[in-house]
């Protein structure tokens, strides 16, 4: 019995094919929870991943911390192909599958989180709703503020419609105070470009917000925009092109 996630993981190109070619017998997960879909994802290899739908593989499955292999595809594939594993597979139920965990995170959140922006792209243009939240009530702009300072996906999030001051989550926390709690001024400092704000930050913080201690994406555009004040009132506060 062949070890075809490992085969696909390793890429061993002339094993692959042989057993898919031959029909051989391969497990349909490791001691992980991987299977073969969850491999071809992480490479971004939507034709394999056709081959093994055919051998009954799932697009659904989870491993043994809840992902699925689209939420793999959306955090890692990132090939400059015209179609990619996302790509091929658009249909509204795989594109908003849920982790089987405690968060519930999409797609959409993996994308974030992990700054893959071509899956960003795909996965908005296809038409998954950018106000998207997890159970914790996090959104994907959230998601894009923990584990790394990436103000050119925040960037990206805030002109694709993803809300950049939400506080109705568990923590009661927005996305803004999150990066300042991190200490990811880059980040901080493009959403308060981008139109967020706060009146729980202490001020202490702000002088890491501004230059040269950070370098938000607008600052890098050809017209920087000017910084909002970061105790701008509640009710002035920017709509989304959703709204």
């Amino acid at each position: 019995m062949y070890d075809l996630a490992n085969i696909i993981m390793t890429q061993n190109v002339g094993l692959l094919w042989k057993i898919l070619k031959e029909d051989l017998p391969f497990m349909k997960q490791d001691h992980t929870g991987w299977t073969p879909m969850h491999a071809a994802a992480f490479h971004d290899e939507y034709i394999i991943g056709n081959l093994l739908e055919k051998r009954g593989c799932s697009l659904t499955s989870f491993n043994d911390v809840g992902d699925t292999p689209m939420h793999i595809a959306a955090a890692f594939a990132n090939k400059q192909r015209s179609v990619n594993f996302l790509g091929a597979n658009l249909s509204p139920s795989l594109l908003c599958v849920r982790t089987n965990d405690e968060f519930g995170s999409t797609p959409l959140h993996y994308a974030g989180n992990r700054g893959n922006l071509k899956a960003l792209r795909i996965l908005v243009d296809a038409g998954v709703d950018p106000h998207i939240k997890d159970h914790y009530g996090f959104t994907v702009m959230h998601s894009a503020v923990i584990g790394r300072d990436q103000p050119r996906m925040i960037y990206e999030l805030a002109m694709r419609g993803v809300p950049v001051h939400d506080v109705e989550n568990k923590a009661e926390e927005s996305a803004l105070e999150l990066a300042v709690e991190n200490g990811f001024w880059g980040s901080a400092k493009t959403l308060i470009d981008m139109g967020a704000y706060s009146r729980n930050i202490d001020q202490k913080w702000l002088k890491f917000i501004n230059p040269p201690n950070a370098v938000g994406w607008s600052s890098v555009l050809p017209v920087r925009r000017p910084a909002l004040r970061i105790n701008k009132p509640l009710d002035t506060g920017v709509m989304s092109s959703w709204h």
